[in-house]
């Protein structure tokens, strides 16, 4: 209703027209539209009230129908999606490093298996468990070789990363084998690989001499390992060739294909093997005594290779003595030889507190 500006209210007594018609027609249209104002205010009522009984409360709030609108970040739920399990996806990482969790694993789609910790500590291809049956995919998680029973479509993943902490002969008898996770893979004939005196004692074969690899004795970590770093104590025995072999495609540690440290009497080196062939990738002169305590770092961590030496008794340096690049990226065995000079005799190096990371 237009609101039209009124003169001054009539006195008692006064007639309507000394003041003109307008209050009393503002007067008559006021009372003309009361019922429609009643009506309106009515409805609005009506329509607060249902906005009432109809909208969720605050507080547990229960939806019917279909809700929109809603999407998972407005509820904190940024990284859930409405995937079915057999259409989930994992990420290359997860795959190569086998780090799935079988919970996980698709129903009825995939499943897991392993050796027990026993079987691992000397992994061959038949010491498995056994496949599980009603899967057209098995993911076999474990040290090299793969199961021998596994269908094409299987998958054998190896761990990229360790960590064997401290790794000590401290308590074991003289004689005993090394600790898990070494394992014993290559012994000629006149060599051994045990525990002599509180530490890790590997002795050459003595046939054939004259640093021919079929007389080196070697131990390798259960595992394979791409990125490898490895901190340990040395103490070689004359004429010994002291080595850790990494990436090796051969689980005697008599690489095709691989990377090579060797510290001996006189020299400190880094060597790339390609299908037989060694390339020397560095090689740093220096005398090292024979039954004498020695610490050596080396790092081997994609395409670098790093290593440095030290006498047990001093502070660690800080500089690497080697510092190159490789080729050969691939994950392989890691381990310790000890290969021969050029006498036909067995000769030895002890081994302690080692550490892989």
């Amino acid at each position: 209703m237009p609101i039209v500006p009124m003169p001054a209210k009539p006195t008692t007594g006064q007639p309507w027209l000394d003041v003109g018609y307008a209050w009393y027609d503002n007067v008559q249209q006021l009372i003309t539209d009361v019922p429609q104002l009643k009506s309106d205010v009515l409805a609005l009522q009506g329509t607060l009230a249902n906005l009432q009984a109809t909208r969720a409360p605050l507080a547990n709030p229960s939806f019917t129908g279909t809700v929109s609108g809603v999407t998972a970040a407005m509820v904190g739920l940024g990284n859930v999606s409405n995937t079915a399990d057999a259409a989930k996806t994992y990420s290359a990482t997860q795959i190569t490093s086998g780090t799935i969790p079988p919970a996980r694993l698709p129903a009825g789609v995939a499943a897991v298996r392993r050796r027990t910790r026993a079987n691992e500590a000397t992994p061959t291809a038949t010491n498995w468990e056994p496949r599980p049956a009603g899967y057209p995919l098995v993911i076999a998680v474990g040290a090299a070789p793969a199961p021998s029973d596994a269908p094409a479509t299987d998958l054998h993943v190896t761990p990229l990363t360790q960590t064997t902490a401290g790794t000590n002969f401290n308590g074991l008898s003289n004689g005993a084998a090394w600790p898990a996770p070494w394992v014993l893979s290559r012994l000629p004939t006149g060599g051994s690989a045990t525990v002599q005196n509180n530490r890790g004692r590997l002795t050459s074969g003595n046939t054939m001499g004259n640093y021919n690899s079929s007389d080196g004795v070697a131990v390798r970590h259960s595992t394979l390992a791409a990125n490898v770093e490895a901190t340990f104590l040395l103490n070689r025995g004359s004429d010994s060739q002291a080595m850790f072999v990494a990436r090796c495609d051969q689980p005697n540690l008599d690489p095709q294909n691989g990377v090579r440290i060797r510290f001996s009497g006189g020299s400190f080196s880094a060597s790339q093997i390609d299908n037989w062939t060694y390339t020397t990738l560095a090689s740093v002169t220096r005398a090292t005594d024979s039954g004498t305590d020695y610490r050596l770092r080396i790092r081997i961590n994609g395409g670098t290779v790093q290593a440095r030496a030290w006498a047990a008794t001093a502070t660690e340096p800080s500089a690497w003595e080697i510092n190159v690049t490789t080729t050969q990226v691939a994950a392989g065995y890691f381990g310790f030889v000890c290969g021969t000079g050029q006498a036909v005799a067995s000769v030895s190096m002890d081994v302690d507190d080692i550490t892989i990371t």
